[in-house]
């Protein structure tokens, strides 16, 4: 029996993936996009190499520099641009980057 697609996109958002994010990434990765039909990240330029075997059309990099208002402006205009351009079925919340300040103002900018 061959498995189906759910009609779905979905986006996730980091500000970074070093570390746990960038493994639960990866993990899920696989799962996701047999699963459904787009699975996109938006992720820092600098940790892209974090996502092992995930090709690059499905990564939007955006400039990092530090925990800083530039970097957070760059990631939600990103951000902003992907759902703009893909119309995700969903936007994950991750636990761990929804207690980051920088994340809830991202949330509320983009919906």
């Amino acid at each position: 029996m061959a498995e189906t697609q759910l009609p779905l996109t979905i986006l996730h958002a980091a500000e970074t993936i070093r570390g746990g994010i960038a493994t639960y990434f990866n993990e899920l990765h696989a799962l996701q996009r047999t699963t459904f039909r787009q699975v996109h990240y938006v992720v820092p330029a600098l940790h892209r190499s974090e996502l092992v075997e995930i090709d690059d059309r499905h990564i939007s990099p955006f400039e990092r520099t530090g925990r800083n208002f530039t970097s957070f402006f760059r990631l939600a205009r990103q951000t902003v641009a992907e759902v703009r351009r893909l119309r995700p079925d969903i936007v994950p919340k991750e636990r761990r980057n929804f207690r980051s300040s920088y994340f809830c103002v991202q949330k509320m900018l983009c919906g």
